[in-house]
C-alpha cells in the first residue's frame, strides 16, 4: 500500500486549482445564484441567510445545479502565491516564480478603487450576508486585505518588485483610515458595513 506524503497532497492539490486555474466555490458565495437572483423573494435579508446556509450545509455541492460560478477568490489566489512562495524557498524552481507572479499581476488588477478606499484593499468576488449585515460584492475587507498584502509584499521582496512591496504596505492606509477605531479593528469599514 502506497503511503501518501504531505507533499504529494499539497502537489495534487496545486494540479487541480491550475486546471481550474485558480477558480473555485467559496463556502459563502451562494448569493451569486443566477437562480436566487432571479426569485422575487431574493431581496429579503432572512432568506438570503437561509439560501447562504443551505449552500454551506448541504451534503451535496448545489452550486453548479443551481447556477453559481466558479471564480477566482483575491484570498484564495493569495494563499496560493505564499504557497508558491514557499515551494520555491525549498526547491529554487523559477517556474514557481513565474507562476506567483502572474497570479500578482491578475490581484493588482483585482483592488478597490484606491480614491474611494484611501489605501490598497481587496474584497470578496461575491456578495455575502451574515445576520448582522450584508456585505455586497468587493467591498473591502481585512481579512482579504492582509492576505494579499502579504503575499504581494514577500513576492515583492523575492523578486525585487518594489510596486508590489509598496502597494502591499498602502493597505496599511486603508487598514488604518477605515478600521481602526480607538480600541478595535473592524472586518469592514464602518460607514459602509450596512449597506
Amino acid at each position: 500500500m502506497k503511503s501518501t506524503t504531505v507533499a504529494d497532497i499539497s502537489q495534487c492539490l496545486l494540479n487541480k486549482a491550475r486546471t481550474e486555474q485558480f477558480a473555485g466555490y467559496d463556502p459563502f458565495d451562494g448569493l451569486n445564484s443566477s437562480w436566487f437572483k432571479r426569485l422575487p423573494i431574493s431581496k429579503d435579508s432572512t432568506f438570503g441567510l437561509a439560501w447562504i446556509q443551505l449552500f454551506k450545509c448541504s451534503p451535496i455541492n448545489l452550486r453548479p445545479w443551481l447556477g453559481v460560478p466558479k471564480a477566482r477568490n483575491p484570498k484564495g489566489v493569495a494563499l496560493f502565491i505564499l504557497g508558491l512562495l514557499e515551494e520555491y524557498q525549498v526547491t529554487k524552481a523559477p517556474a514557481l516564480l513565474t507562476e506567483a507572479e502572474q497570479l500578482a499581476q491578475w490581484l493588482v488588477t483585482q483592488r478597490c478603487d484606491e480614491q474611494i478606499w484611501h489605501g490598497a484593499c481587496w474584497g470578496y468576488h461575491f456578495d455575502w450576508k451574515a445576520r448582522a449585515f450584508f456585505v455586497p460584492k468587493g467591498k473591502p475587507n481585512v481579512i482579504t486585505t492582509v492576505y494579499v498584502s502579504r503575499a504581494l509584499h514577500q513576492l515583492g521582496q523575492l523578486t525585487g518588485r518594489a510596486d508590489w512591496v509598496e502597494l502591499a504596505l498602502r493597505s496599511g492606509d486603508f487598514i488604518a483610515d477605515h478600521l481602526l477605531t480607538q480600541n478595535e479593528i473592524h472586518r469592514y469599514p464602518m460607514a459602509l458595513s450596512s449597506s
